[in-house]
């Protein structure tokens, strides 16, 4: 399978994310839950040509001096992805997170009023910040289209990678 056939499957089945590393098939979360697609496994050069594919020759570059690298990737026809790519014992690892096309309001996320009052300050640094998983970057769209929705105003987000 190809990468964009595989984040394809991981969108079709409404999965959050997909973990691609060599000697396991490629693996979608839903609901919390790993589970295969398919049955044949990932192999170091499966990884190292969406490595090539993927990342342009400067993430490449930092990525073999850092081990590390996170990036935002644009799929024609798919949407947006937020992707980790590090070694695990010496081979390449993806972890690829589905970017929503719509997202939840400030009310529909249950957040506190006081966010929909920080979100309309005209100025000031507001931190978002947590653990994986803990809603960062749905706290941040919640408020951007908060901001969009209610005033015109330059809105300047220091993230990496950049999503929003």
């Amino acid at each position: 399978m190809t990468l964009k056939e595989i984040l394809k499957e991981m969108l079709d089945r409404g999965a959050s994310d997909l973990h691609l590393k060599v000697g396991s098939p490629p693996a979608i979360r839903v609901t919390g839950a790993l589970h295969p697609v398919g049955k044949l496994s990932v192999s170091n050069d499966h990884l190292k040509t969406f490595i090539s594919q993927v990342l342009s020759e400067r993430q490449q570059r930092i990525l073999m001096e850092s081990r590390e690298l996170d990036c935002a990737l644009s799929v024609a026809g798919l949407g947006r992805f937020r992707c980790n790519v590090s070694f695990q014992r010496g081979t390449p690892a993806f972890s690829i997170r589905a970017i929503p096309v719509e997202f939840k309001s400030i009310r529909e996320l249950n957040l506190p009023p006081v966010v929909e009052s920080l979100a309309l300050l005209p100025r000031g640094l507001v931190l978002i910040t947590g653990v994986t998983g803990s809603g960062k970057s749905t706290t941040l769209a919640a408020m951007i289209q908060h901001i969009n929705q209610n005033e015109r105003m330059k809105i300047v987000t220091i993230e990496d990678p950049v999503e929003f």
